[in-house]
């Protein structure tokens, strides 16, 4: 078998089996190190290539050794105290004012430009609970809601 080396973005190769075991028992390679051969669906690190022995080790498997690892990335990071408050605060500015725009759209009389309607109490109550994720889970989505 002949295995390709990625080192710095570029391919370098092909070695063999051999030559691959007397690179990292010299250090030259390390288990990290990725590797590609014709069987192999894509890079993969080269100590999990059948017949690659580690330094002070038994032969590896044809199973990956990242299936055991962590993934760090792609984890949610959640904001702080401080954010949240001015963000709540940032969303009753815009639900405010869009509430206002509504009462003046549908008043109630054009004296009265902040009493809406009917038709404007309703458009308000529709607006702050689409907007709410809360508010909208409790009301429109009860049976999703995960008990604590």
């Amino acid at each position: 078998m002949q295995i390709y080396i990625s080192r710095g973005g570029k391919r370098i190769g092909p070695y063999s089996l051999e030559e691959i075991n007397h690179q990292l028992a010299s250090g030259e390679l390390t288990p990290a190190d990725l590797g590609w051969s014709e069987t192999s669906p894509g890079w993969k690190p080269i100590v999990s290539f059948t017949g690659v022995i580690m330094p002070g080790g038994a032969s590896s498997t044809a199973v990956s050794l990242n299936i055991a690892t962590p993934m760090t990335w792609g984890l949610p990071e959640y904001a702080g105290f401080w954010i949240r408050v001015a963000a709540f605060l940032i969303d009753i500015v815009i639900l405010t004012i869009f509430g206002l725009v509504i009462a003046s759209i549908f008043k109630h009389s054009p004296n009265e430009w902040l009493i809406p309607s009917l038709p404007g109490v309703l458009l308000q109550f529709l607006l702050f609970v689409i907007y709410s994720p809360n508010i909208r889970d409790v009301i429109l989505f009860p049976h999703m809601r995960k008990e604590d």
